[in-house]
């Protein structure tokens, strides 16, 4: 077995036993199934997660791996296609173009992602460097799928969008990447989900319900502003900077040997849900964090 697979396995075990002693704990202390939530949900997720991330770097199923990349596969079916838009290529790099774009999703194993507005009316996706037959583009609908497989050693998929559009949706999963969002983004849906690599942004972040997560890595966000949250680490870090003041949200806090950290307000070690509720507040924020830490600032 490889180091890195035993390394994932030792802490997905440390996960399911946490969660199971919260669980005892919780009903020791009379919580309701719906209050004990952490072990409930976020170490089965997160389990799920790192068997993920033990498939990506299991170097063994990459020659098992080639027969799903055949162009007779389901990219070729319905309404999915890699040709609704225009594209051209050389040896080492690939480029295509699109319109009426109005979500997104993306999933990524090992790759580098960097997202940016243009000035331009059209949605493109430029992809250079090794492997880059094994990233998939293509449409669904009004929907841009890009899905990279592989362990590449310098792999980057650039992502340009008009700027000032207004998405649906917007969903982006880095394994054991690297993503880098340059530029604002709106949309009124928006999820990130990292593994074990990176994801971090530079422009604002405008959405209506966020969902964010990370495993192992590190995913930091800057200039959040979102009426909902929901944010899950496992044994990773978690740092956001969102918009308002602290009492503009109610709480939902669930935490494992790791910390919650609101300001300086810090949360460890709970048995079951924590509840805050504030008056007034209009927004709401849900954390859920296994054995890592989770940092929110607020910009009030």
């Amino acid at each position: 077995m490889k180091k890195f697979s035993k390394i994932l396995l030792g802490i997905a075990a440390v996960l399911g036993v946490t969660g199971c002693g919260f669980t005892v704990a919780g009903s020791a202390m009379g919580a309701g199934l719906e209050d004990v939530h952490y072990e409930g949900h976020s170490v089965r997720h997160m389990m799920r997660k790192m068997e993920r991330l033990d498939d990506i770097w299991d170097e063994d199923d990459w020659d098992e791996d080639d027969d799903d990349w055949d162009e007779d596969d389901d990219w070729e079916d319905d309404s999915r296609s890699r040709s609704s838009g225009s594209s051209s290529s050389t040896a080492d790099t690939e480029d295509y173009s699109f319109d009426n774009i109005y979500s997104m999703d993306i999933e990524l194993s090992c790759d580098e992602l960097i997202l940016r507005e243009t000035d331009d009316s059209k949605f493109t996706v430029h992809v250079e460097g090794s492997d880059i037959n094994r990233v998939r583009v293509g449409t669904e609908g009004s929907e841009l799928q890009i899905e990279g497989d592989g362990k590449p050693e310098n792999r980057t998929v650039i992502v340009t969008y008009p700027k000032g559009t207004d998405f649906t949706e917007i969903s982006l999963d880095i394994g054991a990447g690297t993503a880098f969002l340059e530029d604002d983004i709106t949309a009124r849906e928006f999820s990130a989900s990292v593994g074990a690599g990176t994801m971090e942004n530079s422009g604002r972040i405008t959405v209506t319900e966020s969902d964010v997560e990370v495993g192992i890595g590190t995913l930091e966000l800057t200039d959040l502003d979102t009426n909902y949250l929901e944010g899950e680490c496992g044994v990773g870090i978690l740092a956001l900077d969102v918009a308002g003041a602290k009492t503009d949200y109610s709480y939902r806090i669930s935490c494992g040997t790791g910390s919650i950290l609101l300001d300086n307000e810090e949360f460890s070690g709970l048995g079951a849900m924590k509840k805050i509720d504030n008056e007034g507040a209009s927004r709401k924020i849900q954390l859920e964090c296994g054995m890592g830490t989770v940092e929110v600032d607020f910009e009030a």
